[in-house]
């Protein structure tokens, strides 16, 4: 039975590699992908709060409704980030799913 464990023990260490460029390239696709969802987001609000300010100028809304515009403005953004970070985490629960797999496997090729 030790032969087996010790057999066991290399065979998941043998995954290291492979789990950690999984890993690392959905990450890699993911800051991609952040920076230009953020890069987006950005400029969303940018033409967004100046045209709240053009309103604002114009007389067209006071004060406290621009402050209003831009705060809901601001709520929608954190809305859309936290969609961002809900498919992130779906994400990584698929990659824990097939690192289960590869350890699973793994194991059964070893009996």
């Amino acid at each position: 039975m030790p032969d087996f464990k010790k057999d066991i023990t290399k065979a998941l260490n043998g995954l290291d590699t492979q789990i950690v460029e999984m890993v690392g390239e959905f990450i890699k696709r993911r800051r991609k992908h952040y920076e230009e969802a953020a890069a987006k987001l950005h400029q969303e609000l940018k033409v967004d709060v100046a045209r709240y300010g053009e309103m604002l100028l114009e007389g067209n809304i006071t004060k406290e409704e621009f402050e209003m515009l831009v705060k809901s403005r601001t709520g929608l953004l954190k809305i859309q980030i936290q969609e961002e970070i809900a498919v992130s985490k779906a994400k990584f629960e698929e990659i824990a799913i097939e690192v289960a797999k590869l350890a699973i496997k793994a194991v059964i090729l070893l009996l």
